[in-house]
């Protein structure tokens, strides 16, 4: 194949011609069946007789593989160009057009083809679920490494979890992938996910994951979610967090961020259970019925003194009983 035959089928996977794929591969093929037959058969028809080596290219989209010895090779920068239109058909979520691509070059979807979009499976996995991306995922999975990193250690799951494609973090979980591989930063697949506020993804990761691990700025998945407003996943994460946690950037913990935006439903979570830390809360937010939580902490702290007095009380009335000697 030519560099506009490459240009080509960079074309066609943009277009969804999977058939215009099959046909391209099969003349690379025919071709490369020719260059192999001995000097005395040179004089033989320019193209393979396709039908009696049980390829159709009709068909070959769909359900036929391509016969093992068969199997093209290519050089590096030829893999990069098929696994670029890979990642096109999937990014398109055509399926079709990414078997095509398959059968004939299953290698292309461990290629990183760019800085972008690094393999076809984290093209699909960077898009929210679909009938047609879901298809896609399931085409690449089986032929795609699940737990690769790029060279920022950042991973497919990472890609699904930031997207929030909890289909694609499931999937990931169930082939292998690591939920508590961090990348050059620190983050995870949680931390991805609660940076960008993807609820479902969070409960996916949750009980498998670390929620009190922090990243190389000392912040937490929770203090995450709260920079970023992201009240819902802020609740979700605050009773497996320390909400006591500083960053080591001078910013404090999850309720000093959301005091100082004026995040009172964020601070409510995440607040401390500090007499002094809610009535100042409560005191600032004008409104308690953003913060039932502190309320509700605040009065369990009263009711704990007024038990304490009354219990001391009780017992400076209470009568000694006189000690029996023996």
């Amino acid at each position: 194949m030519n560099k506009d035959d490459f240009s080509a089928l960079n074309e066609m996977a943009n277009n969804g011609d999977s058939e215009g794929i099959a046909a391209l591969f099969l003349d690379e093929i025919a071709c490369q069946q020719m260059l192999a037959q001995p000097a005395d058969n040179a004089g033989a028809p320019a193209h393979a007789d396709l039908g009696a080596l049980g390829i159709d290219a009709l068909r070959i989209a769909g359900s036929v593989s391509v016969p093992t010895p068969l199997r093209l090779c290519w050089t590096t920068a030829e893999y990069e160009q098929i696994a670029g239109a890979l990642v096109s058909a999937a990014l398109n979520e055509d399926v079709r057009c990414v078997q095509a691509i398959l059968r004939f070059c299953p290698e292309s979807a461990l290629v990183e083809c760019s800085d972008r979009m690094k393999t076809a499976l984290n093209a699909c996995c960077r898009q929210k679920a679909s009938v047609s991306g879901d298809a896609c995922f399931d085409a690449l999975l089986p032929v795609s490494d699940a737990s690769k990193a790029d060279s920022g250690g950042r991973t497919n799951l990472m890609a699904a979890a930031m997207h929030g494609n909890e289909r694609a973090v499931k999937r990931l979980l169930l082939a292998g992938a690591d939920p508590k591989h961090a990348d050059e930063w620190g983050e995870t697949a949680l931390s991805a996910a609660a940076y960008n506020g993807e609820i479902d993804c969070v409960r996916a990761l949750l009980s498998i994951s670390e929620p009190k691990r922090s990243n190389k700025r000392g912040q937490s998945a929770l203090q995450q979610a709260v920079m970023n407003e992201h009240t819902e996943c802020v609740r979700i994460l605050a009773p497996f967090s320390d909400l006591r946690a500083h960053d080591n950037q001078g910013g404090g913990t999850a309720f000093d961020y959301a005091q100082r935006r004026g995040l009172w439903a964020c601070a409510d979570a995440v607040i401390p259970d500090d007499e002094e830390l809610l009535r100042k809360a409560l005191d600032e937010c004008h409104d308690e019925a953003l913060m039932p939580r502190a309320l509700a902490l605040l009065e369990a702290i009263e009711l704990r003194r007024v038990s304490g007095v009354a219990i001391e009380a009780h017992s400076a009335r209470a009568p000694r009983r006189p000690v029996k000697s023996l």
